[in-house]
C-alpha cells in the first residue's frame, strides 16, 4: 500500500520534495495505526472496565464483576487459585495456578490434569477435548468435563496451559450450567480473550526455596 502511493508522487519533482512526500505519507500512516490501535484499546475498557492483576496473569471483566484471591499466595506458593464472578452472571471463572516440576510437555500435563479431575470423587465425565489452541500468549488444550449439581448439569471447560519456561501449570476453568451454554461460551470466551499470561522466573526452581516452602507446608500440616 505504501509503495502505490509513494508511486503517485510526480517523479518530475525535486528529490527534496519526494523525500517531504515519504515524510509526510509515513507521518499520516503512522497515526492511522496509532488511532486504530487506541480505539481498539478503548472499546476494551469500555467492555470490561473491571481488571485484575497479580504476577503471572491480568484479565479485563465486565461491570460488576468481583474477584476473590483471598487463595492467591504468590509465586513462591505451591498452590494458588483466583474465584472470578458475578452473582447474575450465568458463567464465571476459577484459574487455578499450579508448580508442575517434571519432565514433560503441554501434553503430560494435559494427561494428568484428566485425571486428576475424574478422580476427584465428584461425578465427573470427560465430554470432549479439543487440542492445540491458545490462550493469554501461550498454547492450552482444552477439557470439558460435565457433573449433576443440584439436578442440573454443570460444564467445566478447562483450559489445561503448561508455561514450559516456568514450569507452571495454569487451568483456566470457565464454568457453568447447561442450559446456558450459548451466552456463557461466547461471553465467557470474550473474556478470556483479554487475559495475559506473564513471563516469570518461578522462584520453586531454586532448591533452597523450593526447600523451604516444603518444609512451611509440611510443619503447618503437623500442627
Amino acid at each position: 500500500m505504501i509503495k502505490t502511493l509513494i508511486s503517485k508522487i510526480n517523479t518530475s519533482i525535486s528529490g527534496m520534495r519526494i523525500m517531504a512526500g515519504v515524510a509526510f505519507l509515513s507521518i499520516i500512516l503512522t497515526n492511522v495505526a496509532c488511532s486504530n490501535s487506541r480505539e481498539k484499546d478503548t472499546s476494551i475498557e469500555d467492555h470490561y472496565p473491571v481488571s485484575y492483576e497479580n504476577e503471572l496473569f491480568s484479565i479485563r471483566l465486565p461491570k460488576g464483576w468481583i474477584y476473590s484471591s483471598q487463595e492467591w499466595h504468590g509465586l513462591e506458593a505451591f498452590d494458588n487459585c483466583i474465584h472470578i464472578y458475578d452473582d447474575d452472571s450465568p458463567y464465571w471463572f476459577y484459574i487455578v495456578k499450579d508448580f508442575y516440576p517434571y519432565e514433560g510437555d503441554l501434553e503430560i500435563a494435559t494427561e494428568e490434569a484428566k485425571l486428576d479431575r475424574l478422580i476427584s470423587g465428584d461425578s465427573v465425565t470427560l465430554l470432549r477435548e479439543v487440542k492445540n489452541r491458545r490462550i493469554g500468549g501461550y498454547p492450552t488444550n482444552i477439557l470439558y468435563f460435565a457433573n449433576v449439581v443440584q439436578d442440573s448439569i454443570l460444564i467445566q471447560k478447562q483450559h489445561v496451559t503448561y508455561l514450559e519456561d516456568s514450569k507452571i501449570l495454569m487451568l483456566i476453568n470457565l464454568n457453568y450450567f447447561m442450559k446456558d451454554t450459548e451466552i456463557a461460551e461466547k461471553s465467557g470466551d470474550s473474556v478470556l480473550a483479554t487475559l495475559k499470561i506473564k513471563k516469570v522466573n518461578n522462584p520453586l526452581l531454586d532448591s533452597v526455596i523450593l526447600d523451604r516452602v516444603v518444609d512451611s507446608v509440611y510443619f503447618s500440616r503437623k500442627e
